[in-house]
């Protein structure tokens, strides 16, 4: 509040709770949505690890999407473990 006292032209703005985590996961399914869509859109290839002595992984080329490397990355261990590799 001392501070406040200092700068009288600031305002406090109320934040709703309820709201924020609705844009919050409105943000987390239009994530989810955009990188499932370019996974289907784009070729999700075999990556060999170690010449193959690592196993195999799942990759994409994802470029000009650096906003969904997460979720990609996410969506694309989940299928990876579900084909069996790394």
């Amino acid at each position: 509040m001392y501070f406040l006292l200092d700068f009288p032209c600031l305002q406090l703005l109320e934040i709703s709770a309820v709201d924020l985590i609705s844009k919050g996961n409105s943000y987390i399914s239009s994530c989810q949505h955009a990188a499932s869509n370019l996974l289907k859109l784009n070729k999700v290839f075999k990556v060999r690890l170690g010449r193959g002595f690592y196993g195999e992984c799942l990759g994409v080329r994802a470029d000009g999407n650096s906003n969904l490397t997460d979720e990609i990355g996410k969506q694309l261990s989940q299928k990876s473990a579900a084909a069996g590799l790394r």
